[in-house]
């Protein structure tokens, strides 16, 4: 076989290609800039969307979690808890609804949950901290404005609320405020892991949950 360098030849053929064809290699590389410009403004606000639809989608249900365990037992927690899958949890303990006539209107939780949980939950208080003592409660400004109770920490609220059938009225000493969130189904109040240890003391678990109730789960 019979080697030939014809690089020479080849750039000299590009060179003079690109010389006397000017306007169309301008038109070329233009096109191609306006092609990769396009396709990058397209994929970036197909991004923005996409995020934009699952904050919207966290903020409904009240939580940046990408997923959750209902209504597990004490039992069932244990088991799965230092599972290598989860990267970061967060606990929380339904009380039950407040039943206050005033939130008759918007759905009103009343829950344990842990600073993983609340701040994972939107509920990062922006006045004061979250409940410690048994009588101390974190609360949304919506619930705040609905009971026309001033923004103030060390407030008194009122809740009215079921345990196992059995009313209670419980005054309880506001301890954090955060920012509540209308697009959310629902307001959420936390009390503290002392209220529910002492509410849900001695409760059958299994029974509870066979019985399809959530309460204390």
């Amino acid at each position: 076989m019979i080697r030939t360098n014809n690089k020479e030849v080849i750039n000299r053929l590009s060179k003079n290609s690109f010389k006397y064809n000017k306007g169309r290699n301008k038109f070329a590389i233009v096109s191609i800039i306006l092609t990769t410009l396009l396709f990058t403004a397209f994929f970036t606000i197909q991004m923005s969307m996409i995020k934009s639809t699952q904050y919207e989608t966290m903020r409904m249900v009240g939580g940046t979690f990408h997923g959750c365990f209902k209504d597990l037992t004490t039992k069932e927690y244990e088991k799965i808890k230092d599972n290598k899958l989860i990267k970061e949890k967060g606990i929380s303990i339904i009380v039950n609804l407040a039943q206050n006539k005033e939130l008759a209107k918007r759905q009103t939780e009343i829950k344990y949950g842990d600073k993983n949980y609340i701040e994972n939950g939107f509920a990062k208080p922006f006045k004061g901290n979250i409940p410690k003592s048994k009588n101390e409660i974190l609360v949304d400004d919506i619930t705040l404005d609905t009971l026309k109770i001033p923004k103030k920490i060390n407030q008194k609220i009122n809740l009215k609320y079921f345990i196992n059938d059995k009313e209670y009225n419980t005054e309880f000493k506001v301890s954090g405020i955060y920012k509540g969130d209308k697009v959310s189904m629902a307001s959420v109040l936390y009390v503290s892991k002392d209220f529910v240890e002492e509410a849900f003391k001695g409760m059958d678990q299994e029974k509870i949950k066979k019985s399809g109730e959530c309460e204390g789960l």
